[in-house]
């Protein structure tokens, strides 16, 4: 029992902790990744939760080449509190490439941004590429490398000859890196690959991806990162979030009050166990005034017997052997009434 009250205030400690980080609501998902070939157009929906079940949410975008449209601009929480709105990725009036943009949400309070990333690719494609940034380096200190190994697949190229560049950009759009070089591929070929990332390099968000280019056609493939000193998993502490600290100290003080009070009353329990199990109570010596109160005493202490046993406290024999006793004291005082 113990052990199930203590878990379940840590969970609540915790759920306090994750589940108020974003304040007043709750978004899914948190980034956009969508592939498609020139021309097309697609829809993703974002859900929203807010958290406090009313107010107003405004939307808004920012992308390289103007690729975003959003069906609504304001979210009123009236009635409802799960609500959600459309993005619709156009790549009618684009080149093959990777393009990046940003969804702001924002509740007058605190703004969220969710991370856009667009990559189109030619109707027909004769390489493609692979690559996954190791779990170590999705958060990297400025200064430091960016190491990926890169797959380049040669899926129906006559000549096996790539152009394969090599980019690094911000969610402006601004070009942090670009490097490009020609590759023989036979089947497929692996390119271990590491980018300088500057030291003055501003915390945030970044994308790394790899366009590979032959004939004319051309394949995508990208992945986001981010560039800080470690990685936060708490909330940002400023005036916007001052309830949640409040919430987070209070659950502290309740759960530092709870072992405090957990320890005195399992130490009055023990105490209680123990003095029943040595204790040899002359009966004769009992007035017959008393024997009402000491039968109820009894009682008592034998409840706190069986709880200390329930808890673990005493061994089985030892709690056997006291509540044989203290039956028998219960039984002998019970035929002087």
């Amino acid at each position: 029992m113990n052990k199930l009250i203590v878990f379940a205030l840590f969970a609540l400690f915790i759920s306090i902790f994750f589940v108020t980080a974003l304040d007043n609501f709750n978004v899914n998902p948190l980034s956009v990744k969508v592939v498609v070939k020139a021309g097309e157009k697609v829809n993703v929906q974002i859900n929203i939760i807010n958290l406090d079940g009313k107010g107003e949410l405004f939307i808004s975008s920012e992308s390289s080449g103007s690729f975003i449209n959003i069906d609504k601009k304001i979210l009123s929480f009236e009635s409802e509190r799960d609500l959600s709105f459309l993005i619709e990725l156009d790549s009618l009036n684009l080149a093959p490439g990777v393009y990046v943009g940003r969804i702001f949400i924002d509740d007058k309070n605190e703004i969220l941004t969710i991370p856009v990333v667009f990559e189109i690719e030619s109707t027909e494609v004769l390489f493609d590429s692979f690559f996954e940034i190791p779990s170590a380096q999705f958060n990297i200190i400025p200064g430091n490398d960016l190491n990926v190994d890169v797959k380049i697949f040669n899926l129906k190229s006559k000549t096996g000859r790539a152009h394969v560049n090599f980019i690094i950009k911000d969610f402006l759009g601004n070009t942090i890196f670009s490097e490009s070089q020609y590759v023989e591929v036979g089947n497929q070929v692996q390119l271990g690959k590491s980018f300088y990332l500057p030291e003055n390099l501003e915390y945030g968000d970044y994308i790394f991806y790899v366009l590979t280019e032959s004939e004319g056609f051309v394949a995508t493939s990208s992945s986001i990162f981010s560039v800080g000193e470690q990685v936060n998993l708490g909330p940002k502490f400023n005036e916007s979030n001052q309830y949640l600290y409040a919430v987070m100290i209070l659950a502290g003080v309740l759960i530092v009050v709870f072992f405090v009070f957990n320890f005195f009353w399992n130490k009055k329990i023990k105490d209680n166990a123990s003095y029943w199990n040595k204790k040899v109570v002359d009966i004769r010596k009992i007035k017959l005034g008393n024997v009402a109160k000491e039968i109820h005493d009894l009682e008592y202490k034998k409840k706190l017997l069986d709880s200390a046993y329930s808890k673990g406290y005493i061994k089985k024999i030892s709690y056997e052997n006291s509540r044989k006793k203290i039956n028998e004291l219960l039984n002998q005082l019970k035929k002087r009434l």
